[in-house]
């Protein structure tokens, strides 16, 4: 995306191999017509994984699920402590994969929003997310079977996705400020 000051009536620029020129209109308003377009690209070529491998380490799959607990079968899995970094890992809906899955425990992670653990945890229990760089709550209604949800510790500002969860008992929220509550 090319940005453009504000030049003079007649005035050309060249950016990113792109001719613009701008001239007045009527209204103080600037007109901007493209007038050369070369071949050079504008947009960054994508990066692309060394290896099949790497591939797989940016993504939760169910190989790499497979790998972390141990078991190959993934619905016999009930309890589940990982470590999250949605800024080079997609976690994807992992929860497909754990059918059965009851406690999900995030430590030293960083989910800026629930909504970055997918819509597949239906049978999630017991979450944890301490210090989680937390921020969104958005997605926890998929999770209405949360009995016990603790959010301490992180920068939410909205609390109110709390009350879609009928069955919650614990929910805790130290470190807080006192005008969420």
């Amino acid at each position: 995306m090319a940005s453009i000051a504000t030049e003079a009536s007649g005035s050309s620029r060249r950016r990113h191999g792109i001719t613009f020129s701008l001239s007045d209109m009527p209204s103080n308003k600037a007109h901007v017509r493209v007038t050369e377009l070369s071949d050079a690209t504008i947009n960054p070529t994508p990066r692309r994984p060394e290896s099949h491998n790497e591939l797989f380490d940016e993504y939760i799959g169910e190989q790499k699920l497979k790998d972390l607990t141990g078991k190959d079968d993934l619905s016999s899995v009930k309890f589940l402590e990982i470590t999250i970094n949605v800024d080079f890992m997609s976690c994807g809906n992992f929860g497909t994969f754990l059918p059965n899955l009851r406690e999900l425990r995030l430590v030293k992670s960083n989910v800026p929003a629930v909504r970055d653990l997918g819509v597949s945890l239906e049978s999630l229990e017991i979450l944890w997310m301490p210090r989680c760089c937390l921020r969104c709550l958005d997605g926890l209604s998929s999770m209405g079977n949360l009995v016990e949800l603790y959010l301490s510790f992180n920068g939410i500002s909205d609390i109110s996705p709390v009350a879609m969860l009928e069955q919650l008992e614990v929910l805790d929220l130290e470190g807080f400020a006192s005008s969420l509550l």
